[in-house]
């Protein structure tokens, strides 16, 4: 854009000059063949701006496999009653963290927030001091801690180590989860069930069998990171 700005200048004002000046045909002639060039420039800018998008590529082309997942991932939910609509956050989404904040678990948090952030270009995920100021509450504690500080949870955390409800229907407005720091015996599973509940209560609620190394996978495992189509179902879902 600032190339652009540049040329757009350089154009009123050499424009200024050839019609505040007594000039000759010839120097007409010349000014017209310079014009043409600069707005050659100029759209070659412009093109060139709107190639990429900020939070990646808007005009991203997602690979047939990742499309096909999506529609198994995004559309319904492990406890939904059989409400098959897609859901999505169409506001930034604020983190108050509740209950026992071990250090490993915080750090995670942030790398995780940082990622969504660097994938999801049409809102953002913000972690806060004040309860008051959350729409999101992530509780690190026992089933019970989780059932006392959402009761929608009750009933579902007896065989579940970790667990989001979001509310609010197609557009999400709220949400809670809870990592059951109790009975998850490992860091990387804690970490796993961390990175697990806060992607899918993005909207991407259901589980897959299809590629074990995805954090949508529905049997347990300990995965950290992202994998590639994970990251395209993000980035298909919001931009």
């Amino acid at each position: 854009m600032k190339k652009l700005l540049v040329v757009s200048i350089a154009i009123f004002s050499i424009y200024c000059f050839f019609v505040n000046s007594d000039v000759n045909k010839g120097m007409r002639h010349e000014f017209s063949d310079l014009k043409e060039e600069v707005y050659e420039e100029i759209n070659k800018s412009v093109k060139e701006d709107n190639s990429v998008g900020s939070g990646g590529d808007q005009t991203k082309e997602f690979s047939p496999e990742a499309k096909e997942y999506f529609n198994k991932v995004a559309y319904g939910s492990e406890f939904d009653g059989g409400n098959s609509s897609l859901k999505k956050w169409n506001q930034d989404i604020n983190i108050y963290v509740v209950g026992e904040k071990r250090d490993y678990l915080m750090s995670e948090l942030n790398d995780i927030v940082s990622e969504l952030n660097g994938l999801i270009s049409t809102i953002n995920i913000n972690i806060v001091d004040n309860e008051s100021d959350a729409n999101f509450f992530i509780i690190f504690g026992s089933q019970q801690d989780y059932n006392n500080y959402d009761e929608e949870s009750i009933g579902f955390t007896e065989h579940n180590q970790g667990l989001f409800i979001a509310y609010g229907g197609e557009n999400l407005t709220k949400a809670t989860m809870y990592v059951d720091i109790e009975r998850t015996s490992t860091i990387d599973g804690k970490k796993h069930l961390l990175r697990e509940e806060l992607t899918q209560s993005l909207g991407l609620c259901n589980d897959s069998y299809d590629y074990p190394e995805s954090i949508f996978f529905q049997g347990w495992t300990e995965t950290t990171e992202y994998t590639e189509i994970d990251k395209e179902l993000i980035q298909m879902l919001y931009n």
